[in-house]
């Protein structure tokens, strides 16, 4: 619901694995406290939409398992304190955004079955050497012929 925005001094919004169906609301952008979302195994459908990079505080973003669709936003890139990301087994699609290379907190990204496609983003490099989990299994994410052209 819309007046899920007015929880100003919320730190965490967890509906992990129950049959909470709909769109993310556009007012989770106005949880500037929020450390930690989590909607994974839920029926959540529609698009993750650019109000998520107003999150700043936020640590980890668990969507997976979930419907959602359409690209990811560049403003994601914005989610400079996200530690984990999972947003496997959906249904996102197009190129993963450059800025997904600024999240220079980041340990696990997981973006497993989803419909990715095109070359992956030479910025994947920016990644801090301290990632420990890269999944892309079942997508359709290509290596760049020139991405290590150096090594």
């Amino acid at each position: 619901p819309s007046e899920i925005g007015q929880l100003s001094s919320l730190t965490e919004l967890i509906f992990d694995n129950n049959k909470l169906n709909g769109t993310l609301p556009f007012e989770i952008g106005k949880l500037s406290l929020l450390k930690g979302l989590e909607f994974g195994y839920t029926q959540l459908s529609g698009t993750l939409q650019s109000q998520i990079g107003k999150l700043n505080s936020l640590r980890y973003l668990f969507l997976y398992r979930n419907k959602l669709s359409g690209t990811l936003p560049s403003e994601i890139g914005e989610l400079n304190s996200l530690i984990y990301l999972f947003l496997n087994r959906n249904q996102f699609s197009g190129t993963l955004p450059s800025e997904i290379g600024k999240l220079s907190s980041l340990t696990q990204l997981d973006l497993s079955n989803n419909m990715f496609s095109g070359n992956l983003p030479s910025e994947i490099l920016l990644l801090p050497s301290t990632l420990y989990l890269f999944d892309l299994e079942s997508t359709n994410i290509m290596l760049s012929n020139n991405l290590y052209a150096n090594q």
